[in-house]
């Protein structure tokens, strides 16, 4: 009876093929509601439903060309009926004809009745690659899911997606997003990816941005719940965090106006950070996802990403070390990009993205030098100096910087970014002099920086037993930061003759030149002090220092200018940009100061 049934559908359907045009009630648009609230419904046992689709199968489906409530009824089909029967829909689903239909969909109805038909099409979709068994054995349905990728996506509303991204992880296996991309275990998450508006071609609408952030917080979601499974090796995150990486900057890249969707990327970028909360704590997923993005970030200097990370990390991370590492990423990479540096040494784009945190302001200030985020803490200066509205703000802002100088533990990797502290320092110093603050003010601060300068200076530790006797540990500091600390400290201290005066004009008295190394007759109580002229000699001696051999030209152009009586205090910020020029000209982050040589 089945087969008489089947073949006449089939013979009804055969006939009218030519004369019924699509998308009307032809012999299959008929069965098919029957099939599903009738032959399918869950009181049917297994037996008869397998005589039942085994007759089914033979159907002509390339001819049926479903209208809207046909389709709503596939996704009935999935909600109230067998497995199996659902099962079955994926073998005949591939054999229509759902390029056309999506066309006609798009070209004929309204934007509703498409709507309508591009969401149930794209849940489906999700719902068929979930079955394993079906995506494995069906080469058709293999096909059609890879179509389905460039199919009008944009007629799928934010809600609708949001609906079917709760789907995705509430029914698929997590891992599936560490799959390699377009293997079979990825086809409906390739599928969400091109849905939420990512890939090439991608017809854009109000609802794309909100799309885009919700297909990427489904990939994070899908990776946190991954970190708390003890099976799953976390170094396979790697692949799906750069994957959502490079989505988030091809976006940017196709953008006509970058600037524009800015606030797109650093949403974004939000949610991929996200990652760094919601991990699970134990482990080494957290380690893993930062260094995936720090990498990635070194690696693409470049990227329009950079500037908007910077804010994202501020606005989404509840650790601050993770916060402060994070941000000092992006700067050492904007740096290395060799992007045009000439506006304000490049350092204009990175004071609009970053964002103290307001409530955990101190403490992520500390974190920051813990980290060795010197960077940041520059840029948080920069920040707050416009805000200082009198002479004691700007010497607290000096404190600061010569606070953090004292507790600073520089290595050879970031120890050129303190270089910025103190030239700011120095300027700080010059105002405080020209408006009239009391010179003891700036003395204090220059004689509280000094034992710091002495100490890093130093080629081996002179503190303990050890040290006194000459055995100190090596420094670990390069030797052109040493000489920049030699120079420095030597500079200022010359600044500062008799501990009381302080020169501030051009062949001020007591200058520590050659012909001027002891009191001068007319001015008994103003000359160079024994701890400047013991700095100064410390600095020629590595004129003829074998260790310092290939850095003699800046040793001896830094004694010549700390000897000049002609340079005064107002002098120290040019000779620490003469330094940075000579001995760090691969530190773009420096490029501020070299502006110092031209005025």
């Amino acid at each position: 009876m089945v087969a008489l049934f089947t073949e006449s559908v089939m013979c009804l359907q055969v006939q009218f093929k030519d004369i019924l045009p699509h998308y009307t009630r032809d012999a299959l648009s008929l069965f098919w509601p029957y099939y599903v609230n009738v032959l399918s419904h869950k009181g049917v046992v297994d037996h008869i439903l397998r005589v039942y689709h085994a007759r089914f199968i033979v159907l002509p489906w390339a001819q049926f060309y479903p209208r809207l409530d046909a389709v709503e009824l596939m996704l009935k089909l999935h909600e109230e009926s067998s497995g199996s029967c659902f099962i079955f829909l994926g073998c005949i689903f591939p054999q229509m004809n759902w390029v056309e239909i999506v066309e006609h969909y798009a070209r004929n109805e309204t934007p509703e009745v498409a709507s309508r038909l591009h969401v149930a099409l794209l849940l489906l979709c999700i719902m068929f690659a979930k079955e394993k068994t079906l995506i494995t054995t069906n080469v058709e349905m293999q096909t059609l899911l890879s179509k389905a990728e460039s199919f009008q996506w944009a007629y799928v509303d934010s809600n609708s997606f949001e609906n079917i991204i709760q789907w995705q992880l509430n029914h698929c296996d997590p891992d599936s997003v560490l799959s390699q991309r377009r293997g079979m275990e990825d086809r409906g998450l390739s599928l969400l990816r091109a849905a939420g508006g990512f890939g090439q071609d991608i017809t854009i609408s109000a609802d794309t941005p909100r799309k885009r952030c919700m297909y990427i917080r489904c990939v994070v979601q899908m990776i946190c719940k991954c970190s708390h499974s003890k099976e799953i090796k976390t170094e396979s995150f790697k692949m799906a965090i750069t994957d959502l990486m490079h989505d988030i900057e091809s976006t940017a890249c196709a953008a006509v106006d970058t600037n524009a969707m800015v606030p797109e990327l650093i949403d974004m970028l939000v949610e991929v950070l996200n990652l760094l909360n919601n991990c699970a704590p134990s482990g080494r997923a957290i380690e893993i996802v930062e260094r995936t993005v720090i990498e990635w970030i070194g690696s693409n200097p470049s990227s329009v990403l950079i500037l908007p990370c910077i804010t994202a990390a501020c606005r989404t991370l509840a650790s601050l070390t993770h916060m402060a590492i994070m941000v000092e990423a992006c700067m050492d990479a904007y740096f290395n990009s060799g992007l045009d540096l000439s506006q304000f040494g490049g350092w204009s784009g990175i004071l609009e993205k970053l964002q103290v945190p307001q409530l955990t302001h101190e403490e992520f200030l500390e974190e920051c030098m813990k980290t060795g985020s010197y960077l940041t803490l520059y840029t948080y200066i920069l920040q707050q100096l416009p805000a200082c509205q009198s002479l004691n703000d700007e010497l607290k802002v000096l404190s600061k910087l010569v606070n953090w100088t004292l507790a600073a533990k520089p290595g050879q990797d970031n120890e050129s970014k303190l270089l910025l502290w103190w030239a700011k320092a120095m300027e700080l110093c010059v105002r405080q002099v020209n408006f009239g603050a009391p010179h003891q003010y700036v003395i204090k601060a220059l004689n509280t920086l000094a034992p710091t300068l002495n100490t890093m200076g130093e080629d081996k530790a002179s503190a303990g037993l050890l040290g006194a006797i000459g055995l100190g540990r090596r420094s670990a500091l390069s030797l052109r930061f040493r000489l920049v600390c030699r120079s420095f400290l030597s500079f200022i201290l010359a600044q500062i003759p008799g501990n009381s005066f302080l020169r501030t004009q051009p062949h001020a008295p007591a200058a520590i030149s050659k012909r001027h190394r002891a009191p001068l007759p007319n001015q008994p109580d103003v000359y160079p002090t024994p701890r400047a002229l013991q700095a100064l000699a410390s600095l020629e001696a590595l004129h003829n220092n074998k260790q310092y051999a290939g850095l003699r030209d800046s040793a001896y152009l830094a004694s010549a200018f700390v000897s000049d009586p002609a340079n005064s205090l107002k002098d120290a910020t040019k000779l620490i940009a003469l330094l940075a020029n000579n001995l760090y000209p691969d530190k773009h982050y420096l490029a501020i100061l070299r502006t110092e040589l031209y005025k």
